[in-house]
């Protein structure tokens, strides 16, 4: 009896000492369901079931004491990793556009990098819980600014809208922000991945923990960059940047993995033998080589005009008209150079033909995706 009586008065206690807790639980759990009735009510369906149940178990989470047996903590944590990331990935897609359209393997791609910014919390927190709830805000926050620059833009967040991010704060101002249900619906599902982030721990303590989880840490990140990113993974399933078509590159190959790409085309690799003094002496072997026309002023005025929709179909054979299509064209003979001008962008991406005649710079060290206008122009270029 006197055991009972003990067992009581100590589960009395505890719930005591969790009462700001509970309060706290209720609250959220309350908030999140108001809010989900306004953006997500629409009758008696699986949705309303969905949110009703998400907003409870958000709630719980912060109450129910966390679990401490390794027995259910790791196989707990393992299920978490195995199943929440593809989650997030699908929330973080589908308030923008449909899945539909994702390339084989970009899932897969998207999922690891995921599960690469665990393991980059893990060793800078050296707590699982940490690790995954952090990793729940930081995505949170990335799906949120992606989700607005895609509405203002058209496009998904890229590496250089990070370099423009001084100017978009002064025109911040001038965007009206709204959510939408199926942002929401996102948000709600954040929520509670997030609070389970944290309830999920492995705990323990001591050299032995630290050491392990570092090394878990490190080994993925070596994985990850050697066998995924610097390997010919990407490539070899046709996973890079689509820079003609901003809304095609978040269709195809996500958000995270298109943010990926363009950080990965912003390194750009010197060629063999590059210098500034191989440059000059190359610049000077052309300048004492080059002997200009007789027929050619010392300073010409060139007028340049680039018109992507304008060619000369005759270049691929003899075509009969009923009369001339481009008579001045063909009158232009005197004090006149004349020629073909061969470009390597066929189709789309006639921006690079731009920067090349603007500046000069040849694109072959670069991204054969990559625009540089996008990407590369940081600072200021000849041209």
């Amino acid at each position: 009896m006197k055991n009972i009586q003990q067992k009581a008065k100590s589960y009395i206690r505890e719930l005591q000492s969790r009462k700001v807790r509970l309060l706290l639980s209720l609250f959220v759990s309350l908030t999140l369901f108001l809010i989900s009735w306004h953006y997500l009510y629409s009758g008696l369906n699986k949705r309303l079931l969905l949110f009703t149940l998400l907003s409870a178990l958000t709630g719980m989470l912060i109450v129910c004491p966390r679990p401490r047996s390794p027995r259910i903590c790791v196989p707990l944590v393992l299920l978490y990793l195995l199943l929440v990331p593809r989650k997030l990935f699908q929330r973080m897609e589908l308030p923008i556009h449909d899945m539909s359209k994702i390339r084989i393997g970009a899932l897969f791609a998207n999922i690891l990098i995921i599960l690469l910014l665990y393991a980059v919390l893990l060793l800078v927190f050296q707590r699982v819980r940490f690790a995954l709830g952090i990793g729940g805000i930081v995505l949170l926050v990335l799906f949120l600014v992606n989700y607005y620059v895609n509405q203002f833009q058209g496009g998904n967040l890229n590496f250089s809208n990070l370099l423009a991010a001084g100017t978009a704060a002064t025109v911040l101002g001038s965007y009206q922000f709204s959510i939408s249900s199926e942002l929401w619906y996102s948000i709600l599902y954040f929520c509670f991945f997030i609070a389970l982030g944290f309830w999920c721990d492995i705990p323990g303590k001591g050299l032995p923990y630290h050491c392990a989880v570092t090394g878990v840490s490190l080994a993925y990140g070596m994985v990850f960059y050697f066998g995924f990113w610097q390997s010919d993974y990407l490539s070899n399933r046709g996973l890079e940047g689509i820079y003609w078509s901003v809304q095609e590159n978040g269709a195809q190959n996500g958000f995270l993995l298109g943010f990926g790409i363009s950080i990965k085309d912003l390194n750009i690799a010197k060629p063999p033998g590059y210098s500034d003094s191989a440059v000059a002496e190359i610049v000077q072997r052309t300048e004492e080589s080059y002997q200009a026309p007789d027929t050619v002023q010392t300073s010409p005025n060139i007028i340049l005009v680039m018109n992507e929709a304008w060619s000369d179909l005759r270049v691929l054979g003899n075509i009969e008209t009923s009369e001339p299509f481009m008579p001045y064209t063909d009158s232009l003979t005197g004090n006149t150079v004349r020629g073909n001008l061969f470009v390597e962008i066929l189709g789309g991406l006639t921006a690079q033909t731009e920067f090349e005649v603007l500046t000069g710079d040849t694109l072959a060290f670069l991204s054969p995706t990559a625009i540089p206008y996008q990407l590369e122009v940081n600072h200021d270029m000849y041209s």
